[in-house]
């Protein structure tokens, strides 16, 4: 009767049947039994739903890894531009293609990594990190002085 009861009332069917009869229970019933029997229930489905959409997308990547690259893949993997495909380009392009990522974050990520590779070699060392924290000092002593300088005249007026 209880696991009757707990089914009908998770599945939100609730066939009228059973009721709770004392105020007590019915208090009970709507504030602890009927929201945790449907988020039980939700839960089995979750991962019900998760195991076999996991499942799917594995058996995907997997053919798509098989697959041979074609000169289409190619262009596509070349996310700089410049007629070659690195390793980083290849890269980028496999995690896009599994659905890893979207291509704007690849693009995002990038943009960063050019902004802080002070040296424009493709790599990043303590000296560019060293060279921007002095271009950021640097930029706010300029907007302190530039403040300080624009109070000054407002005060001289």
């Amino acid at each position: 009767q209880g696991l009757y009861a707990t089914f009908t009332t998770a599945s939100t069917v609730g066939y009228g049947d059973m009721a709770p009869l004392s105020q007590r229970s019915r208090l009970l019933a709507a504030t602890l039994f009927i929201p945790l029997s449907v988020l039980s229930i939700e839960n089995v489905l979750i991962k019900i739903v998760s195991h076999y959409i996991g499942k799917s997308t594995a058996k995907a990547e997997r053919e798509f890894l098989r697959r041979s690259v074609t000169l289409d893949d190619l262009e596509n993997m070349d996310f700089d531009g410049d007629g070659e495909v690195t390793e980083a380009d290849f890269l980028a392009f496999m995690l896009v293609a599994m659905g890893r990522v979207d291509r704007d974050a690849v693009v995002y990520v990038r943009k960063l990594f050019r902004a802080l590779d002070v040296g424009k070699d493709g790599r990043l060392m303590k000296e560019d990190l060293i060279t921007l924290a002095k271009r950021r000092l640097r930029s706010k002593r300029l907007k302190r002085r530039t403040r300080t300088v624009e109070a000054s005249d407002t005060n001289i007026q």
